[in-house]
């Protein structure tokens, strides 16, 4: 198998580690040698003034949504619209870095489909954890078909979902901003209503994640054992909650979404004056201080954005980074949330996430070092998964 090397580079490992003027091989998909100096290879790379880090994740897209311009969202006429729609999306995410995504909610199981095509044809993309639709009740947030009303109709629909091999199963626990009769405060489902399809989707090996716009669906979500909680602006008590499940050896991540609260506030677009209005004075503090909390007690953060959502971009998850280090993060830190610890959420932790022999060949060469500023995490020059390339910066 022919092997190349990448040589003089500076590798962020992903584990916290840096590697100056180093050198990593890799042969197929894998990566098989990491070092100081030459390595033997067929093929040579030069990194020199170059970084190296590993693929980025986004934990939590929209795939086959679309951001809302001049005024309005563009819902696709037809399946074989929204399919091409899809894979667009899929090509364009490796442009800023991202090799892996975590769908959180797509129409018409769109994102299970083209991840099995992609899979199965072994095209070069994105690696995609797919959920199909949220799980909400009927008029709930995000419910665009049928609604799962009681613990036996979530956990019904929570086998369906493992029974199609989805990756993610996704519970609505609040209401939402984006769903324009929804009070994004309010509770849909109580911890009763959660646990059994929780438990279930646990031991089929399945993540969980929850969809939290309020301190007591928060709470409902964490006692309920959903591995993820999403967007909730979290407080001492409830950051006290995922500690005690980390003690308990429950591995619990936090999905802060900050850029998707930062672009609804700055939006000024005035047909979508609804949806800022339901932003609340001192939203993006307390969120960012959510960040702090729970970084100063170990709960794991994972960059995350809402893509797809109204004016969340596919690539904003180099500014959501760039957030984390505002909140105390330092630059190494922050990278961490799109690399080691995205891939923990993820279970893909074994194959991706660090630059480590053994693991996949996924990888991304910046121009300029992130360390010195963690802005240059958008000088993307190349992005690999499975030692294949699936963007490279035109001379």
């Amino acid at each position: 198998m022919m092997s190349t090397v990448i040589e003089n580079i500076r590798i962020i490992t992903g584990n916290g580690d840096v590697m100056e003027h180093g050198s990593l091989k890799y042969e197929g998909d894998t990566i098989v040698e990491i070092g100081a100096g030459k390595l033997s290879g067929d093929t040579y790379i030069d990194g020199s003034h170059k970084t190296m880090i590993p693929g980025l994740f986004d934990c939590h897209v929209h795939l086959g949504m679309e951001v809302p311009e001049n005024g309005k969202g563009a819902d696709p006429d037809n399946e074989t619209e929204f399919g091409v729609r899809l894979m667009r999306q899929c090509l364009e995410f490796p442009k800023y870095g991202v090799t892996c995504v975590r769908n959180m909610s797509t129409e018409l199981d769109g994102d299970l489909t083209v991840r099995d095509v992609l899979e199965q044809e072994h095209y070069p993309a994105i690696r995609i954890l797919a959920s199909g639709g949220a799980i909400s009740i009927t008029g709930g947030h995000g419910n665009l078909a049928e609604g799962f009303d009681s613990a036996d109709e979530v956990l019904s629909e929570t086998r369906r979902k493992i029974k199609k091999n989805m990756d993610v199963i996704k519970f609505v626990v609040t209401g939402g901003m984006a769903t324009k009769a929804s009070k994004p405060g309010s509770v849909q489902y109580s911890v009763e209503e959660l646990k059994p399809a929780v438990d279930e989707a646990k031991i089929c090996g399945k993540i969980t994640g929850a969809h939290c716009t309020s301190l007591p669906g928060a709470r409902n979500a964490i006692l309920a054992g959903v591995r993820s909680i999403e967007h909730a602006q979290l407080d001492e008590e409830t950051v006290e909650l995922m500690v005690q499940r980390q003690e308990q050896g429950d591995e619990i991540f936090y999905c802060p979404t900050l850029i998707a609260r930062y672009s609804i506030l700055h939006n000024t677009n005035p047909e979508f004056a609804w949806l800022k209005a339901k932003a609340k004075p001192g939203d993006m503090e307390r969120k960012m201080n959510a960040v702090r909390l729970c970084h100063e007690r170990g709960i794991p953060i994972c960059a995350s954005t809402d893509t797809n959502a109204p004016f969340v971009h596919i690539g904003d998850v180099l500014d959501e980074i760039a957030l984390y280090t505002e909140c105390g993060l330092s630059e190494m830190e922050a990278i961490l949330t799109a690399t080691r610890d995205a891939a923990r959420l993820c279970m893909l932790d074994g194959i991706t996430g660090t630059l480590e022999v053994g693991k996949r060949a996924d990888f991304v060469i910046l121009s300029e070092n992130p360390l010195d500023d963690i802005r240059n995490l958008k000088l993307v020059e190349m992005t690999c998964r499975d030692g294949q390339v699936l963007y490279e910066k035109r001379a």
